[in-house]
């Protein structure tokens, strides 16, 4: 980690975007392979993982593990550079390396899929660093296909933009009384989310 000065909990690139740091998970000291082990319980975690296998094996049921992607992994790669010292690891990448790599058959990372929506969607929000609707909803289409399940995405996703529609046309006043007028926008992007979320699975 470079450690030059105090490290803020929050940061912000040239567009604007943020990036959560620090706080009790520590995010920006994961991506350094030292911080990782240092920070990370290993050897609980394999213990863990170990049980978590051993039950479902005994009981016939398929499982995956889905790991988010932190916000930095996606969007900030940019700013990693200055965050860490050497070349910086996402945390997933970590996760699976030191504890699931005896079950990577059931773990989904789905970083890739997560960069490749993002230039053409919010799959985080600006502010914020949990991922958005869109990006769960990437996801677990990528659970879905790895687990070997059938799933129309498509007629998923136009179910939500259906329910979210109806959830904007419900508040559009409210938001109208104190000077924002989201309809247009709201509308333009989910119709974009739709025909850009679902041709990467179309039926998992």
């Amino acid at each position: 980690m470079n450690s030059a000065g105090p490290k803020p909990r929050v940061v912000a690139d040239s567009s604007g975007e943020l990036f959560l740091l620090g706080g009790s998970n520590q995010a920006a000291e994961l991506f350094s392979p030292a911080g990782y082990q240092r920070l990370v319980p290993i050897p609980r975690w394999r213990a863990l993982m170990a049980r978590r296998a051993a039950f479902f094996d005994q009981h016939g049921i398929p499982w995956r593990l889905v790991i988010a992607p932190e916000k930095l992994s996606v969007y900030g790669t940019d700013l990693l550079p200055g965050l860490v010292d050497g070349p910086a690891t996402a945390p997933g990448e970590s996760f699976i390396e030191h504890i699931g790599a005896d079950h990577a058959d059931h773990i989904v990372y789905p970083r890739v899929q997560l960069r490749e929506a993002a230039r053409q969607m919010r799959v985080y929000p600006r502010t914020d660093s949990h991922w958005s609707s869109a990006g769960a909803f990437v996801a677990f289409q990528a659970a879905m296909r790895s687990a070997g399940i059938a799933f129309d995405a498509a007629g998923a996703f136009r179910a939500y933009a259906r329910r979210m529609t109806s959830t904007w046309k419900r508040m559009a006043p409210k938001w109208s009384a104190n000077g924002m007028r989201p309809m247009a926008a709201a509308r333009r992007l989910t119709l974009r989310q739709l025909r850009h979320t679902t041709p990467w699975y179309g039926r998992a």
